[in-house]
């Protein structure tokens, strides 16, 4: 599984073939998204949205307003936001009667709004190519030789340096706190 912000159903896409997980870098059966998912367990599973200012303060941004934010919906933008590039940090969330239970997946990315506060998706065609120049050669017949292709491990991490980023340990205390609440 491939995640890619903005594209396929929900703001995820699938490569036939590719055997991790491109973000956690688990083994896709050892995911716990996917392992959750063929195992047939029946689970809720919610998705959360959160936007990290400059100052590391975290807001709470609702499901249906980032997918209408991705869909480029003309009634949605954030003119709080216009110009600037923002982090922000998606999170799936396991459910048990309606109450979070545990974090399955987590995404940390960016938005890059334009003038008007709306996304701006000049960036997307290379994300798209980085990520699938990160995949790995298919070797089918192919000679032993002495030089390695390891294009797609300079890919991978071009992609993780120029379109993903690491919570501080505050950030993600947050994120867990706005969660489960304060107290778990």
């Amino acid at each position: 599984m491939v995640y890619l912000p903005f594209l396929g159903y929900n703001g995820w896409a699938y490569t036939i073939g590719h055997k991790q997980c491109y973000h956690c870098e688990k083994e896709l059966i050892k995911c716990n998204t996917l392992r959750a998912f063929y195992k047939g367990r029946p689970m809720g599973v919610s998705v959360r949205v959160f936007i990290i200012e400059e100052d590391d303060t975290v807001h709470k941004l609702s499901h249906a307003a980032f997918e209408r934010l991705t869909r480029q919906d003309p009634k949605e933008y954030l003119p709080k936001y216009a110009g600037q590039k923002v982090r922000y940090a998606l999170i799936a969330v396991q459910m048990k009667n309606r109450k979070p239970v545990d974090i399955l997946h987590t995404e940390e990315s960016f938005f890059n709004f334009d003038t008007t506060g709306r996304l701006d998706f000049s960036d997307r065609n290379e994300m798209i190519e980085l990520v699938y120049d990160s995949l790995p050669p298919i070797e089918i017949n192919r000679p032993k030789e002495k030089i390695v292709d390891a294009r797609h491990h300079f890919a991978k991490k071009k992609y993780k340096r120029k379109f993903t980023w690491k919570p501080t340990p505050q950030i993600a205390e947050t994120i867990v706190g706005m969660i489960f609440g304060k107290s778990r």
